[in-house]
């Protein structure tokens, strides 16, 4: 298995991410406009053939029928 070293972002490229995903420009990002980015990321990346599989395993439905996410 390749180890893959990841280069920490600079911060123009920071916030060039964060105005990307805040959608409604109110200076936060809403739970909603994480999980579309994220959605997006993982389906630019599903042409490897793990991006979408990949961000949904972390994904599982409470007993309250609410979203949760295990870190």
């Amino acid at each position: 298995m390749e180890k893959v070293v990841l280069a920490m972002p600079s911060r123009q490229q920071l916030r060039d991410w964060f105005h990307v995903i805040d959608f409604d420009h109110s200076n936060t990002v809403s739970m909603t406009e994480f999980f579309v980015f994220s959605l997006r990321e993982a389906l630019a990346r599903a042409a490897d053939g793990d991006g979408i599989s990949s961000f949904l395993s972390v994904w599982e439905l409470s007993d309250l029928g609410q979203k949760s996410i295990d870190l």
